[in-house]
């Protein structure tokens, strides 16, 4: 069979051209948009290697309404501007062809949900404690950052997430957490704004604060308390408000009618009781008053108990729980890869950006208005349930668990090695930090933020790491071609 040029097929087959991406699979379909695993149509020609990236297509029916595209420009606007390693990188809004997007950063793991799941599936009692503690101080971190988000003149915008829970937390094979969906949040007044007009709560009601559940004003303490809960549902292994019904549920959460932690478990270290209890207290004002200090007062309690927390420890457990299912699932898009990219390869000057790209205008806030329609890719020769699976519970919203950094789990490709792939982590130098202390730190390379263990180019690199209470520290690193480091951070607190 020949190959196929890019019009040949129905619109509504993948994979397919929607505007400069190409929708490799959709992974899900929710009450406001589709997911897609996307690749930018440059990275699949010869002289390119691209990174994946997630595609939210809003569905068409919410897009009749103004004020709702007014509503995802700004909520955009918001999740486009939070550069963190435990946030996951939004890219911006685009407009192709009337349809409203945003394309997103691809991060290979899985959500919090699904690993609780494959771990169970394999047998697993309990979530490991230094686990659970390693999650949930990464997820303060991020949430600590974009609480204490403030305007050009210095002012706090008091970002609020509204929907920190399982399906929202991703944790990559890197080890590192990543929050998803800032496409709930609001600063503080358009939250009030939305809750009067819609009348609707925003959110998973088994995760909600309180007063999120009750419809009253809420700041960055709600995304503390729903924090906690997941906190005490990884370390009890019991859910903590889910009733029977949705109304039952509503009714616990806004009498914050629930049990101890020690009564789900009678060995539950009193200390980290203390902990969990206060973060879940009824009232804002009894609660931590940041991300910072519970993530602080996770670490102090781990270090009490000799217990290690950090990026290596979770990537431990997702390499012993997720990374079959991960390497299947990248095996899968290698192929597909393979086949996209030999397809681009015979369809030539037919992929250039300046024949598919045309007519896009980029605004200040990264507002693409194209006119381009969606254009399909061709098939393969096999049917589309031998090369398209359907992916993983795990992959809704920002940070699709699939991807390209799991070559060393020994996924490979079917049918020979591909033309072009997906950029894998795994074959750069690798530098692992030693020495780190539990709770929020940033790490800098070459002024760059970034996320330890660090993957770069062969050269000199400086490096440098702030933690608070410590002096910043720095180290001028060279880095051979296919190397790994292992670099000892030995920081001197302030006095």
């Amino acid at each position: 069979m020949s190959a196929q040029t890019l019009d040949s097929l129905p619109s509504d087959s993948l994979p397919a051209r929607f505007g400069r991406y190409v929708l490799i699979e959709r992974a899900a379909v929710g009450g406001m948009a589709e997911i897609f695993l996307a690749q930018r149509i440059e990275a699949l020609l010869p002289s390119h290697e691209g990174k994946l990236v997630v595609i939210k297509r809003v569905l068409p029916e919410l897009l009749r309404e103004s004020s709702f595209r007014d509503m995802l420009a700004r909520e955009a606007a918001i999740a486009e501007r939070l550069h963190h390693p435990n946030i996951a990188r939004v890219f911006g809004l685009e407009n192709v062809g009337g349809r409203q997007c945003i394309a997103m950063e691809h991060v290979v793991g899985v959500d919090l949900r699904q690993f609780v799941r494959l771990m169970r599936a394999d047998g697993a009692r309990e979530v490991p404690l230094d686990l659970a503690l390693s999650v949930i101080a990464q997820v303060c971190a991020g949430l600590d950052y974009a609480h204490s988000q403030t305007d050009r003149t210095g002012e706090p915008i008091r970002i609020v997430h509204r929907d920190i829970s399982p399906q929202n937390v991703m944790v990559g094979i890197d080890g590192v957490v990543r929050i998803v969906d800032f496409g709930v949040a609001r600063c503080a007044h358009f939250a009030d704004q939305e809750i009067t007009r819609s009348g609707k709560l925003k959110g998973k009601l088994p995760y909600m604060s309180p007063e999120q559940a009750r419809g009253e004003p809420i700041d960055h303490r709600s995304d503390l308390f729903s924090a906690a809960v997941m906190l005490f549902e990884l370390t009890t292994g019991r859910r903590l408000f889910k009733g029977t019904s949705e109304f039952e549920t509503l009714k616990r959460v806004c009498e914050v009618r629930h049990e101890k932690p020690s009564d789900a478990k009678s060995d539950y270290p009193p200390e980290l009781e203390a902990i969990v209890m206060r973060a879940l207290s009824a009232t804002p004002a009894d609660r931590y008053a940041s991300g910072a200090e519970l993530s602080a007062a996770i670490g102090q309690f781990a270090d009490s108990k000799s217990i290690v927390l950090g990026v290596e420890c979770v990537a431990h457990w997702m390499k012993t729980y997720a990374g079959a299912k991960l390497a299947e699932d990248d095996a899968r898009i290698r192929e597909r890869l393979h086949i996209l990219a030999t397809r681009s390869e015979a369809s030539g000057p037919r992929l250039s950006l300046g024949t598919l790209g045309e007519g896009e205008e980029v605004s200040e806030l990264g507002d693409r208005r194209s006119h381009s329609t969606v254009r399909p890719i061709a098939a393969t020769n096999r049917p589309p349930e031998a090369t398209l699976a359907r992916m993983p519970i795990g992959i809704v919203a920002v940070a699709l668990a699939i991807g390209t950094a799991i070559g060393a789990l020994g996924a490979k490709f079917v049918g020979g090695p591909p033309a072009v792939r997906a950029s894998s982590a795994l074959e750069v130098p690798l530098v692992r930090l030693h020495g780190l202390p539990s709770g929020p730190n940033e790490v800098f390379l070459d002024g760059v933020p970034k996320v330890a263990p660090l993957h770069m180019t062969p050269g000199k690199h400086q490096l440098q790491v702030n933690v608070p209470g410590y002096q910043p520290w720095s180290k001028e690193l060279t880095i051979a071609p296919e190397s790994q480091l292992d670099v000892d951070v030995v920081l001197s607190q302030v006095r």
